[in-house]
């Protein structure tokens, strides 16, 4: 490999990295970076009531659907923080060679074991994202059952 060629890959990598900061500037500054669904502060960090706390609608039923929807979105917040932070740069980054490893004999094997651990925590992530989908899709069904039960027999 020749100068030209690894300044080249260094470039690249550079401009990969800006794009990367970039977006999570973007993301921060339009709130997509840091959802908060529930959250009341009044200044001061450890004053901050739970949605328990929040909903009270006089209604038993109606304040259980509530928060069980809050605790699901409150997952999916902590799923994406999740995803930025852990899978984002790993998955974009695939396949670079910042240390020359793939010149070495064995740098793809040693590439490779090096990204297996990587790829067991992104098949976890995926595995957990799966399950919350598939809570969401189970609140929601039970949602509209609830509806046609009241339409039948008012409380």
């Amino acid at each position: 490999m020749d100068v030209r060629e690894q300044r080249a890959r260094v470039l690249e990598r550079e401009k990969i990295r800006a794009v990367l900061a970039s977006v999570k500037n973007a993301d921060s500054g339009s709130g997509l970076y840091e959802r908060r669904i529930v959250q009341c502060s009044s200044g001061v960090r450890d004053i901050v009531p739970s949605a328990h706390d929040l909903i009270k609608s006089q209604n038993a039923l109606v304040d259980n659907i509530l928060l069980a929807f809050v605790n699901i979105a409150n997952e999916v917040d902590m799923l994406v923080n999740e995803a930025r932070s852990k899978f984002y740069d790993g998955l974009l980054l695939y396949g670079e060679d910042g240390e020359s490893l793939l010149e070495r004999d064995g740098g793809m094997i040693e590439i490779m074991s090096n990204f297996l651990p990587f790829l067991y925590d992104l098949l976890k992530f995926v595995e957990r994202c799966y399950e919350v989908v598939h809570h969401i899709l189970m609140q929601l069904y039970a949602l509209h059952q609830l509806r046609h039960v009241l339409v039948l027999r008012p409380i």
